[in-house]
């Protein structure tokens, strides 16, 4: 049985990309009889441990933010006890703080990362971490990257190359599908709202939603807004002020997981309108694809497009592009057949690439093939 300890920024229930990514790979491992452990940060001043799904949870407690980043005093203490029971480490990146203090374990402890995104918000904490950076990824065995985009745009990857390999990510596809109970809240939603366009995130400057508001102005449907952050009143604000408050629905957070799938299913599609590199992926475009609806992304330089196919599953529009974003939603709206075959497209594609298990047998055998290289140095 492997013994993998994997150290990210926040775990369930924190939402986030990267926290997605994280609990479903610890699930999915201890599925494939691996002994997980994870150790992150507590959203508060108060350590915690506690057991999801047989994964065990260590939360160290938190003393303060600085540049996105936890300070956690007893870190590098942690890491270094929990190291010593393990086969090997997995840490999500951008992680500066655990990436400085891995530099300082047992060299004998391989020690693999998931580079989810390079750091692009902070330049400060950039000139900083960069020097850092480089030391880690010369100390890790393999870098896990889920799109050719991770490495092909990223500041820091490309001299590190032959570490690189492919592990995409996935999401529980079952839970997606229609249900009876999914099936009565999904008509509830279209007898309440009629035709609309779907919108599910945080509510925060890269999410590019001001873009979408702009470009409802010339639509005859609606967009709902699921999703809160601190960006929520300010985008109330903006829909009034560019007259399509009526159109623009904000739905806020939903705490119900059938509910969101349900609204996935009553969409006609879904709209990512991103516009900066923190968005890397955007695992709102599986919900939506093993749901059967097509995407409409921007093409960013990240992995947000390699989601998809173009023109297949999704229509890819320039980022900050407000009637680019019109008139691809027009083009999806009003032709039904068009949005059937990239829905279908969508699925089977969802169920090809992107399911859970299969993230996780990915990962495995990567942990395998480290760990017995690893021995026989």
């Amino acid at each position: 049985m492997l013994k993998i300890l994997h150290i990210g920024k926040y775990y369930s229930p924190v939402k986030g990309g990267m926290e997605t990514v994280l609990k479903l790979l610890a699930e999915g491992l201890r599925e494939l009889d691996c002994d997980v452990t994870v150790l992150c940060s507590s959203n508060n001043c108060k350590a915690k441990e506690d057991k999801i799904q047989g994964v065990k949870i260590h939360r160290l407690a938190k003393i303060a933010d600085l540049f996105s980043q936890s300070i956690n005093p007893w870190l590098f203490f942690k890491m270094r006890k929990l190291a010593k029971s393990c086969d090997l480490i997995h840490i999500h990146s951008p992680n500066p703080i655990v990436e400085f203090c891995a530099l300082f374990l047992s060299s004998k402890i391989p020690i693999v990362m998931t580079h989810h995104s390079d750091v692009v918000r902070q330049r400060f904490l950039k000139q900083i971490y960069l020097p850092v950076v480089k030391l880690f990824l010369r100390r890790v065995k393999r870098i896990i990257i889920p799109t050719v985009n991770h490495l092909k745009y990223s500041d820091v990857l490309l001299p590190y190359e032959k570490k690189c390999s492919y592990a995409s990510f996935g999401i529980k596809l079952k839970d997606y599908l229609p249900s009876e109970k999914i099936n009565i809240i999904k008509n509830r939603i279209i007898h309440e709202h009629g035709d609309f366009a779907l919108f599910v995130g945080r509510l925060v400057g890269y999410k590019g939603v001001e873009v979408l508001i702009d470009a409802m102005k010339n639509v005859d449907f609606k967009v709902l807004i699921i999703g809160d952050g601190p960006l929520y009143s300010e985008l109330k604000v903006q829909a009034i002020q560019k007259g399509v408050s009526e159109k623009v629905v904000f739905i806020g957070e939903l705490s119900d997981d059938l509910e969101l799938i349900a609204y996935y299913h009553a969409c006609q599609f879904l709209v990512l309108p991103s516009v900066g590199r923190n968005e890397n992926f955007g695992m709102v475009q599986l919900e939506a694809m093993i749901c059967q609806k097509p995407v409409i992304a921007t093409n960013l330089k990240t992995g947000v497009p390699c989601v998809g196919v173009a023109n297949e599953t999704t229509l890819l529009v320039k980022p900050g592009d407000s009637k680019a974003l019109t008139g691809a939603m027009n083009k999806l709206s009003k032709d039904e057949s068009l949005r059937m075959k990239m829905g279908q497209s969508a699925y089977e594609r969802a169920l090809l690439k992107y399911d859970w298990l299969k993230m996780a047998r990915e990962y495995y055998d990567i942990y395998v093939d480290v760990i017995a290289k690893s021995v026989s140095k």
